[in-house]
């Protein structure tokens, strides 16, 4: 499973960079309800519900992006050990 986590500040881009990142075809970005920001790791059974998505887009890079899981980068670096991360100052 591929995914990669954008870490940031807010108001420090992103937004903008999600939207960059997952126009590509071979992403599938990570949200609910259409938002940029999907707020998994303030919710319970995060890790799980990004891995139920990820098995529906098997052969895709997985997208997430929440200024607030700065807060919460250790947990999704020991949920997703292989992630790519970027982290936006």
């Amino acid at each position: 499973m591929k995914t990669t986590f954008i870490f940031g500040a807010p108001r420090s881009g992103t937004t903008w960079l999600w939207s960059m990142v997952s126009a590509h075809p071979m992403v599938a970005p990570y949200n609910i309800k259409g938002r940029s920001e999907s707020g998994a790791y303030l919710k319970k059974n995060a890790s799980e519900n990004i891995r139920n998505f990820a098995m529906l887009h098997k052969r895709m890079t997985i997208l997430e992006k929440t200024p607030a899981h700065v807060f919460h980068e250790r947990q999704i670096r020991a949920d997703f050990p292989n992630s790519r991360n970027i982290v936006l100052f």
